[in-house]
C-alpha cells in the first residue's frame, strides 16, 4: 500500500485513496442520474454498510446529498 501510493503520487500527485474516492464518487453519481435507483439500492450494490455512510461519503466529496443532487441533476 504504501508503495502503491508513492507511486501514485509521484505520477499524480495524488493520492491512491483520493483516486478511489473520486471514481467512487463519479460512479455514484452516475447512478443517481441514470438510474430510478433509490440511495438505499445504490449503497448496497456498492457495499455501503448502509444509506447513511453512503449518503455522508457523498455529501463530504459532492456538498450535496445524494438526493439533493439527483433533485438537482433532474431538474
Amino acid at each position: 500500500p504504501q508503495y502503491l501510493n508513492r507511486i501514485v503520487r509521484e505520477i499524480s500527485h495524488r493520492t491512491a485513496l483520493d483516486w478511489i474516492n473520486t471514481m467512487l464518487t463519479g460512479e455514484i453519481a452516475q447512478m443517481l442520474e441514470t438510474t430510478d435507483d433509490s440511495v438505499q439500492e445504490i449503497a448496497d450494490r456498492l457495499r455501503f454498510a448502509d444509506q447513511a455512510t453512503l449518503a455522508k461519503f457523498f455529501k463530504r466529496q459532492k456538498g450535496l446529498s445524494p438526493t439533493e443532487y439527483r433533485k438537482q441533476r433532474k431538474a
